[in-house]
């Protein structure tokens, strides 16, 4: 299997780095994913806070908090490639000859 489209998988990594290297970050600090407050952190971790809220009774505290991370990476990839894919598709049909 061959991946052609090699800006959209850069930015899909960067973006997951980014995502849960963000949601580990703000975790390490001794706040829950599970349980945030209004404000920015709510809207940029609300994935994490969305999939660890409900798998907490499942999986239990520990585990919960570390796929709520990994779904806030995992988001963040998404948003990065379409953005990428958008990107190059725009570039592309700039390039296009013009028919008169």
């Amino acid at each position: 299997m061959k991946i052609t489209n090699g800006p959209a998988l850069k930015c899909a990594l960067a973006g997951f780095a980014l995502g849960t290297g963000f949601a580990v970050l703000f975790t390490t600090f001794g706040v829950s994913l599970l349980d945030l407050s209004k404000g920015w952190a709510r809207l940029f971790f609300y994935p994490g806070y969305l999939v660890g809220h409900h798998t907490f009774e499942i999986i239990g505290y520990s585990a919960a908090v570390s796929l709520a991370c990994l779904t806030v990476g995992v988001v963040y990839s998404a948003i990065a490639s379409a953005v990428a894919g958008v990107l190059e598709l725009i570039r592309a049909v700039m390039r296009m000859p013009r028919v008169a």
